[in-house]
């Protein structure tokens, strides 16, 4: 099944099984896309991207489980829940952008395929920068009213991981500059 945003990309044809039955089948006619970067340049940002989106659900999951003060608050914990969701899916984006470039398609990528890659990947490290940005404007916000609740240790590595967060998420959003495509047919 294809979504509506790509029908386009498709035509309908007439195939003859050897038992002589006709069935339609969809058949790609929309552009093919390629990595513009050399082999070694992806791969190396595939790599860099892999460690940081590591590091990042390490410390989401750290600043998680932590029994912290700030935590506590709305203000910083729900950017920190938010960025759940975006990092999933950059950390499926990934999953297929290494897939993709060590075994690339025949003919190239699909604008589907090239929309789950490059475009996701913007997409979701701009959107995690900003959350990430949320919940250290809500950090701050929490030792500037008080910190009522203060843990100590936990609060201290609830605010080293909401910083190391956001950090990966930059170093995702800068490097994925390698991961280019450009129209190869």
């Amino acid at each position: 099944m294809v979504s509506r945003k790509y029908t386009k990309d498709y035509r309908i044809e007439n195939v003859t099984l050897p038992g002589g039955k006709v069935v339609s089948r969809p058949v790609y006619c929309g552009k093919y896309y390629g990595f513009s970067a050399d082999p070694r340049k992806l791969r190396r940002a595939c790599a860099c991207m892999t460690v940081s989106v590591a590091a990042y659900w390490l410390f989401f999951w750290t600043g998680l489980f932590l029994n912290s003060g700030a935590m506590r608050r709305w203000y910083v914990s729900l950017p920190y829940f938010c960025g759940f969701l975006p990092a999933a899916f950059l950390t499926s984006s990934l999953f297929y952008l290494w897939k993709y470039s060590l075994h690339p398609p025949r003919f190239g990528l699909t604008r589907e395929q090239k929309d789950r890659l490059y475009d996701r990947i913007s997409q979701c490290s701009f959107l995690l920068i900003l959350l990430g940005a949320l919940a250290a404007a809500g950090d701050v916000a929490y030792y500037l009213l008080g910190a009522q609740g203060y843990r100590g240790i936990e609060d201290i590595m609830v605010s080293v991981s909401v910083v190391a967060m956001t950090i990966s998420a930059a170093t995702i959003f800068v490097v994925k500059k390698h991961t280019k495509m450009q129209i190869v047919s």
